[in-house]
């Protein structure tokens, strides 16, 4: 029980942080979650960042700021099949089936970029996380979203339920995706 205690503590204060970013800067959680993996969860370095630039950090080039998560009757850009699409709001559309697979594979690749793969925008973790994940993949997202945050901030590590979820040691976060912490803003290959 106690395992479980700490775990759900760890993951409130993985929260708790975005939702302060947020707030913090007037942006989304979304938006705060996406820029404090990309700044490795340091807060005060983002939010100098954000102030000497805020446009550099949240712009329509880097985020979908309107998602509009509608089906449409369209070709799916991953599978080519002719079917109900999800409108991702950047103008993409994906097959329920791509869009789940995509992502849920980016989850076990280690992989917290939760992006377009057709133009790299950054989607709402918040939505994909709640609508598109399995309840296993879902439990995943948040132990490797934990041990991000864990190993930014340096905090011990204790062996949590969540632990046991992540096959790996090392995690390859934003593997490819915007350059925004350099200021460069060009996508890294």
């Amino acid at each position: 029980m106690e395992g479980v205690r700490g775990q759900t503590q760890n993951i409130n204060e993985v929260y708790d942080t975005i939702k302060r970013v947020a707030s913090r800067l007037g942006i989304t959680n979304d938006q705060a979650t996406v820029l404090l993996l990309i700044y490795k969860w340091d807060e005060e370095r983002l939010v100098s960042k954000f102030k000497q630039s805020p446009n550099d950090c949240v712009n329509d080039h880097y985020f979908v700021t309107k998602p509009v998560f509608n089906l449409e009757w369209t070709p799916c850009l991953l599978c080519k099949h002719f079917t109900a699409c999800i409108n991702l709001g950047c103008g993409d559309h994906f097959c329920d089936k791509c869009f789940r697979e995509y992502f849920e594979s980016k989850i076990n690749e280690d992989n917290l970029d939760m992006d377009c793969p057709m133009c790299l925008k950054f989607l709402p973790h918040s939505w994909i996380k709640d609508n598109m994940m399995s309840k296993e993949v879902r439990k995943r997202y948040e132990a490797l979203l934990l041990e991000n945050f864990r190993h930014a901030t340096k905090q011990p590590h204790t062996v949590t339920e969540e632990d046991s979820l992540l096959k790996k040691s090392g995690s390859q976060i934003f593997g490819k995706g915007k350059d925004l912490a350099s200021g460069s803003g060009e996508n890294k290959k």
